[in-house]
C-alpha cells in the first residue's frame, strides 16, 4: 500500500521492521516488495544487492526475476539482465518482462555495434524487435547492423517499419541508404527527400524529434 500510494522508503523501511523471512519461498511477496519498492526508490543498486542472492531460491519466481532485470539494466548490467529475463520470459511471459528483455538485448547488441561486430548484434536485434517490434530504436539499430551485414534487401525491409512510428532524419535516411544498396533508387530518392525536409526542419527549430543533430547536408551527402 505504501509503495503503491508513492511512498517507497516508507515501504521499505516497514519491510525492514518487519523482517526478512527465514528462507526465501516461506513467503516471496516479502521480496518482491522489497524489490519493487527499492526500484521505485531509485535505489537499483540495492536491488541487485540484496534481492539477487535470493533469486535462485524463488525457482518459479517471473516477477521476481522481472523486477531484478530491471535493475540489473538500470546499473549497467545488461548481459546479466538478458539472462535474468530469459527466465523470467520462461517461467511466465508478462508485458513488462518482454519490453525489458527487448531493452537489454539492443543495449548488448548496441555494444556489439560499437565494437563492429555486427554479426554478434544482429541476431540478438532480431530478437528484441520480435519482443517489442514497436520500439523505434529497435528497428532502427537491427537496420544498421543488416546494412553492416551488407543485406541492404534485409535493411530495407525493416527501416520501411521504422520509419512508420520514427520521425527522425536519421530513420528516412537509413531507409533510403538501404534501397539504394538494395538497387531500388526509385524508392530511395522520396525517402531521402524526406529525410532532407526533416534534417532542415529539425535545424530551423520547427520540428524536434528525440533530440536528432542530423542536417541537411549530411543527409544530402549520404544521398550524393
Amino acid at each position: 500500500v505504501l509503495r503503491r500510494a508513492g511512498k517507497a522508503a516508507d515501504a521499505v523501511a516497514a519491510l525492514d521492521k518487519l523482517g526478512p523471512p527465514s528462507t526465501a519461498g516461506i513467503d516471496p511477496d516479502w521480496w518482491l516488495e522489497l524489490a519493487e519498492s527499492l526500484l521505485a526508490q531509485g535505489d537499483a543498486q540495492a536491488v541487485v544487492t540484496r534481492v539477487a542472492p535470493v533469486v535462485p531460491d524463488l525457482a518459479n519466481d517471473a516477477e521476481i526475476r522481472t523486477v531484478l532485470g530491471a535493475a540489473q539494466l538500470q546499473t549497467n548490467r545488461a548481459d546479466a539482465a538478458v539472462k535474468t529475463l530469459d527466465e523470467a520470459e520462461a517461467i511466465a511471459t508478462s508485458p513488462r518482462s518482454k519490453k525489458l528483455l527487448a531493452k537489454a538485448l539492443t543495449t548488448v547488441a548496441v555494444a556489439r555495434l560499437a565494437a563492429n561486430d555486427a554479426a554478434a548484434a544482429e541476431p540478438l536485434l532480431a530478437r528484441a524487435e520480435s519482443l517489442d517490434p514497436g520500439d523505434v530504436l529497435v528497428l532502427r539499430d537491427h537496420g544498421i547492423a543488416l546494412l553492416a551485414l551488407n543485406k541492404p534487401a534485409d535493411a530495407a525491409v525493416v527501416l520501411d517499419r521504422a520509419i512508420k512510428v520514427d520521425t527522425a532524419p536519421l530513420a528516412f535516411m537509413l531507409a533510403g541508404r538501404a534501397h539504394a544498396l538494395a538497387g531500388d533508387v526509385a524508392a530511395a530518392r522520396p525517402l531521402y527527400e524526406r529525410a532532407v525536409d526533416l534534417a532542415g526542419r529539425s535545424e530551423s527549430g520547427q520540428l524536434h524529434s528525440g533530440g536528432e543533430k542530423d542536417s541537411a547536408v549530411e543527409v544530402s551527402l549520404d544521398w550524393a
